[in-house]
C-alpha cells in the first residue's frame, strides 16, 4: 500500500523521544513502523521504540521517510510524511547496505538516513564532489555507459571519495558515538577538512596581538604549541617533552600571571571572539581524535594504532603535523621484543612542494625511511638535495618514490585498517 503525502499528513510525538539534538528543522529519515492501532503508531526512530498520533493509514512493516517539522504549540516534536523520491537516493541506499553491513551494522532506515545526512555535508566541503544527493553511480567507480573517455577516471575518484566517506560514518556508528548534528558535523570536519590548518594560524596571531589577551591565556596558547627554532635542534626535543607532559590541571597560577578567565568578564573585542571560536575549533577536533584512539584500541589490537596531531609553530608559521604509530610485528604475528617493528607515517605540510609523507620503519636499532609525493617535480627535488639532508647519518635505508598518496596519509592509512580488522577479508583463491 502506498501512502501519498498531504495535508494530512502530519505526524506527531506522542511518548517520551530522548531525542539528543539529533535533528534539526528540515532533516529527513526513513523509520519503519512497528504497529498500529487507531491514530497511534509504534515507530523505530534511531533504535528507539516511538508512540506518535497520525492520521496517515500506516501498517507494520512500512518503511517511511519523515521530515522533521520542530516542535508544535503543544511542545511536541513533530515530522511529516514526504515522497520517497525526496529522501535518501537510491544508489546511496545501496552504499549504506555494503558498508554498514562490512563494519558489522545493520542498515536500518535510520542509519541509511543519517548516512545521507552525513554524505550531504560534503556539499560544503573543500575539493571534494559537490552532488552527494544526486542520482550519480556510488558504488564500483565504474562509468556510465555512453560517458565520455575524459571523464572516466573523475567518475572513479568522485565514486572512491563518498565510499570513504561512507566508511568514516560507519566508524562513527560502529564506535557507539550519537549520530547527532553537532558529532556529525566535527566528525566530517577530521576526516576531511583542514580545521586545524586554519584555525593554528588564527590562535598564534591573537596571541601576539599588542598585549590584548590577558597573559595567562597567552601562556595557554603558548603551551599548546610545539615551539621549532632552526638553529637550535635541542629545543625541538624540550618543546616535544613540554606538549606531551603539560602543566597539570587545576596548578594555580603563578605569581605576576594574570587569571585566563579575567578575559571573559569584559567586553569580548573582534579578536578576542576569534580566537574563541579558533579554540573551540580545535577543542572539537581533538575530541575526534580522543574517539578515534579509542576507536583504535577497540577494533585493531593487532595494529595498535595511535594516531597524533601536533600543532607546530616555526619561523611564523602555524600547521598541524600528523602522524601515525603502528606496530607492525605484532600486525604480522612474529612478536620479539628485540626486534619489535613500529611503522611511523607522517603528513607533512609544505608550503610549495605539495603533499609529501614520510614513512619511518624502526626495527631493532635499524631506521628507514620512505619519501613519497604525487608530484614528480617534488620527487625530483628531494632528491637532489638529500646528500646534504643529513637524513644518511639517521636512516639506513631512504628512499624517495612518485604515488598516489590518498592511502597513504596517515587519516586515510587508519581508515582502512580500522575497515580491515572490523570486517576481513578471507582470500579462497589457491
Amino acid at each position: 500500500m502506498e501512502i501519498k503525502p498531504g495535508s494530512g499528513s502530519l505526524i506527531d510525538v506522542v511518548s517520551r523521544w530522548d531525542s539528543q539534538g539529533t535533528l534539526a528543522v528540515g532533516d529527513q529519515i526513513g523509520v519503519r513502523i512497528l504497529s498500529v492501532k487507531g491514530d497511534l503508531v509504534v515507530i523505530s526512530l534511531y533504535g528507539q521504540e516511538v508512540l506518535v498520533r497520525t492520521e496517515l493509514p500506516f501498517e507494520p512493516g512500512m518503511v517511511v521517510n519523515l521530515r522533521y517539522e520542530g516542535i508544535n504549540d503543544q511542545g511536541q516534536h513533530t515530522f511529516r510524511l514526504v515522497d520517497r523520491q525526496t529522501g535518501t537516493p537510491a544508489q546511496t541506499v545501496r552504499l549504506a547496505h555494503e558498508v554498514l553491513r562490512q563494519f558489522g551494522l545493520e542498515p536500518s532506515p535510520e542509519l541509511v538516513s543519517r548516512l545521507g545526512s552525513y554524505l550531504r555535508l560534503g556539499q560544503a566541503g573543500r575539493g571534494k564532489p559537490a552532488a552527494y544527493g544526486e542520482d550519480a553511480p556510488l558504488g564500483s567507480g565504474k562509468p556510465e555507459q555512453g560517458a565520455e573517455p575524459g571523464n572516466t577516471r573523475e567518475t572513479g575518484r568522485r565514486a572512491e571519495l563518498i565510499r570513504q566517506s561512507a566508511e568514516q560514518f560507519a566508524l562513527l556508528a560502529k564506535a557507539g558515538v550519537p549520530l547527532t548534528n553537532t558529532n556529525l558535523r566535527i566528525w566530517r570536519q577530521f576526516w576531511e577538512e583542514p580545521v586545524l590548518a586554519e584555525a593554528l594560524p588564527e590562535i598564534t596571531a591573537a596571541a601576539d596581538d599588542g598585549g590584548e589577551i590577558a597573559d595567562g591565556l597567552k601562556q595557554l596558547i603558548h603551551n599548546l604549541f610545539v615551539m621549532m627554532d632552526s638553529a637550535d635542534s635541542q629545543n625541538l626535543k624540550l618543546q616535544l617533552a613540554k606538549w606531551l607532559k603539560p602543566k597539570a590541571a587545576g596548578q594555580p597560577v603563578s605569581e605576576g600571571e594574570t587569571d585566563p578567565f579575567e578575559a571573559g568578564k569584559t567586553e569580548k573585542s573582534a579578536v578576542l571572539r576569534k580566537l574563541e571560536t579558533a579554540l573551540v575549533r580545535v577543542a572539537e577536533q581533538y575530541g575526534a581524535l580522543k574517539a578515534v584512539n579509542a576507536a583504535g584500541r577497540r577494533f585493531c589490537p593487532e595494529h595498535q594504532p595511535l594516531f597524533f596531531v601536533f600543532p607546530v609553530a616555526y619561523d611564523g608559521s602555524a600547521f598541524a603535523v600528523e602522524m601515525l604509530v603502528e606496530d607492525q610485528e605484532k600486525k604480522q604475528g612474529k612478536r620479539r621484543d628485540e626486534q619489535q617493528a613500529v611503522r611511523i607515517t607522517l603528513a607533512i605540510p609544505t608550503r610549495s612542494l605539495g603533499r609529501v609523507v614520510a614513512v619511518i620503519t624502526m626495527q631493532g636499532d635499524r631506521l628507514s625511511l620512505e619519501l613519497a609525493s604525487d608530484l614528480p617535480e617534488t620527487v625530483d627535488l628531494m632528491e637532489k638535495h638529500l646528500d646534504r639532508s643529513g637524513l644518511k647519518e639517521i636512516f639506513q635505508s631512504i628512499r624517495v618514490r612518485l604515488q598516489n598518496l590518498d592511502r597513504l596519509e596517515p587519516k586515510n592509512r587508519l581508515l582502512v585498517l580500522f575497515k580491515q580488522q572490523i570486517s576481513p577479508q578471507i582470500d579462497l583463491r589457491i
